[in-house]
């Protein structure tokens, strides 16, 4: 028995000087524990730290790569228009009548955007807003009523492509392209040109490819895309410049600089539409759906730009196209929608080669005040590919003649104010339109417009 009592004790005392170690270590491993959980809470604090600066780090390398250039547009325009005569138009609700608008408001914004992404590719976009008071009076000329519909905001991204560069000299450029406000549309709005193209031959919103060569004083460029229109909401003042539906572009043009009058530009280019539809815009909400092709419409055309003539601050532009036409045959009719018996509702692509003079001249009185003059006359059968124009009454569509005069007031770099008259004489229908055959017309749209322009 005594025996037993001392094993028990014997193993009682070694068991509990054990559980002592026991204790002992348990507790250096929950030091350890909390140890390894401070250094933890502290390391996830130093990665959320690390992620923000990341995260601050790569938003600003991306920002300081891209630049922003913002300009703002608020125009004024008083209209008047005159319709005296149609020939055979048999509707007397059509001519005899004249329509006096309300001063109409408009604003444009726009936020240009470029990029060097890396040493062969840059990009270049830009985002389009637009609000105007003139879809209350909208200048549908086909009609003696004044149209209205409801104003509305317009936002939109009407300008994002890519440039790679292949060589020093070859550029390929993929996206929404540069192919609106080209030469010499630059001189009256007194900002740089846009469009690598002239306006008279292709002035429309595309997307597409275009290479580009570039030579010692010359370019060389080719285009394939696809033609397109911004809602109406971007052309305010009129209703039939939504016509483009999707046509195929394809087109050589060629810039060649050099000194003999100043500092001279010549350009030229030729430029097919194929495959282009019969879609017009032909209304608040009404469309016609389902429209076939029509055929092709080549433009070719040349003009001459000469700034600084003979080292003074004076411009001169002299601008020629022709519009020929290859229609299939296909013949549509709008007659129904647009209630209207002429023929220029009704028919085929039109037939006939037109053509088309575009000329002006600009002189920079001092650094602060620019005098400037333009005239553009289209032929009867004249087509311009020009939905893209940013001129707000596309008048390089017009089969007649128009002058324009403008005043501009410089009172800083970046800002001016113009003030400007803008006589339009419509000798045919169908200005801007592609379908049917003209009818002489005798009406007049007379113009006084303001316009704030502030660009950084």
């Amino acid at each position: 028995m005594k025996k037993v009592i001392l094993m028990f004790f014997a193993v009682f005392i070694v068991f509990a000087d054990n559980n002592e170690q026991l204790y002992k270590e348990i507790g250096i491993l929950k030091d350890e524990i909390k140890s390894l959980k401070q250094q933890i809470r502290e390391n996830k604090d130093s990665i959320d730290e690390g992620f923000e600066i990341l995260d601050d780090v790569e938003r600003k390398y991306f920002m300081d790569k891209v630049n922003f250039s913002p300009s703002l547009m608020i125009r004024l325009d008083k209209m008047r228009y005159e319709n005296k005569y149609i020939e055979g138009e048999t509707n007397q609700e059509r001519y005899g009548y004249t329509k006096n608008f309300s001063i109409a408001s408009a604003i444009y914004f726009d936020l240009d955007m470029n990029a060097e992404l890396s040493d062969d590719v840059t990009f270049f976009g830009r985002i389009s807003f637009a609000f105007n008071s003139q879809s209350y009076q909208r200048l549908c000329i086909l009609s003696r009523d004044i149209k209205s519909q409801k104003a509305h905001t317009v936002l939109d991204v009407t300008l994002a492509y890519f440039n790679y560069y292949i060589d020093k000299s070859t550029t390929l450029s993929i996206g929404l392209l540069p192919t609106f406000n080209g030469t010499p549309m630059q001189f009256a709005q007194n900002r740089p040109r846009e469009s690598m193209f002239p306006a008279l031959v292709f002035d429309m919103n595309s997307y597409g490819a275009i290479l580009t060569k570039k030579f010692q004083k010359s370019y060389i460029r080719f285009i394939t895309a696809k033609g397109y229109t911004l809602e109406g909401d971007f052309y305010p003042f009129q209703c039939n410049r939504e016509n483009i539906e999707n046509a195929t572009i394809i087109g050589i043009f060629s810039d060649i600089s050099f000194e003999i009058l100043g500092d001279d530009l010549f350009s030229f280019g030729v430029n097919m539409i194929k495959d282009f539809k019969s879609q017009p815009y032909l209304g608040p909400d009404i469309y016609k759906e389902h429209s076939e092709d029509s055929g092709d419409i080549y433009t070719i055309g040349f003009g001459l730009d000469s700034k600084n003539i003979a080292d003074t601050k004076a411009t001169i532009f002299f601008h020629l196209a022709s519009s020929l036409p290859n229609n299939n045959g296909h013949i549509e009719d709008y007659s129904q929608e647009l209630n209207v018996t002429g023929n220029y509702a009704t028919g085929t692509l039109i037939k006939k080669p037109g053509y088309a003079v575009f000329a002006g001249i600009r002189y920079d009185i001092n650094d602060n005040f620019i005098f400037g003059a333009e005239y553009n006359y289209g032929s009867k059968y004249w087509y311009a590919t020009t939905q893209g124009s940013r001129d707000m009454y596309n008048k390089l569509a017009q089969r007649g003649h128009a002058i324009e005069t403008y005043g501009s007031w410089l009172f800083h770099k970046n800002m001016f104010l113009k003030l400007g008259y803008l006589h339009m004489g419509e000798d045919y229908t169908g200005s801007g339109w592609h379908i049917g055959e003209p009818a002489k017309k005798d009406a007049l749209n007379q113009i006084v417009y303001l316009k704030y322009n502030v660009k950084f």
